[in-house]
């Protein structure tokens, strides 16, 4: 089944207590989503079709509630990422997820958290990465993944595609992913 292209809109009023205020400053956009490869030292140049993207929307859309690493990057900045983080902590919200918990990861030895044992979200979203994050955000991130094990956990960053972000800094898998590139940015379309 593929995803018919839509606009993405996140209803910031039913948002309001969850996201942060400034992710509703990036304008509406269509989910139309484009194959990408990578491009990394690191990884083999493998294409990756839009449909996969598609595929991870439709999925998590049937089972919001399941567990679950959801990639979620943009270029050049991470505000389209968490724009998209947005709605679907909205279609989590829709399907009964009462306590999703945004968190922005910083430098720094505290980590809430992992501290307080009290916190059990249904949902958990992870921003304030990119290709530079530094070694102690990338720990913290692998950190809250491997805690909460239970719940769809979606990682946002900026300037990188999801799966090189994945394979190369995190070391997690991927189990959905969202890419989105501004049109300021250069792209190259290779013709096979």
């Amino acid at each position: 089944m593929s995803t018919p292209s839509f606009t993405v809109r996140p209803d910031q009023r039913k948002l309001s207590k969850i996201v942060p205020g400034h992710v509703f400053r990036q304008k509406k956009f269509k989910f139309e989503p484009k194959g990408f490869h990578t491009q990394s030292f690191v990884l083999n140049n493998k294409p990756y079709a839009a449909e996969l993207q598609e595929e991870s929307l439709d999925n998590f859309t049937a089972s919001p509630r399941d567990p679950l690493i959801y990639v979620v990057c943009s270029a050049p900045c991470d505000s389209m990422a968490k724009y998209f983080a947005a709605y679907l902590t909205e279609i989590h919200v829709n399907a009964g997820g009462h306590f999703p918990v945004w968190h922005a990861v910083h430098n720094g030895f505290s980590n809430p958290l992992m501290d307080d044992q009290d916190i059990t979200p249904t949902m958990l979203v992870l921003t304030n990465l990119s290709p530079v994050a530094t070694n102690m955000k990338i720990d913290k991130v692998r950190d809250l993944v491997s805690k909460y094990t239970d719940i769809p956990i979606i990682i946002t960053a900026a300037g990188m595609n999801p799966i090189e972000l994945a394979a190369t800094k995190l070391f997690l898998p991927v189990h959905a992913m969202f890419w989105m590139v501004s049109n300021v940015v250069n792209t190259t379309v290779e013709v096979l």
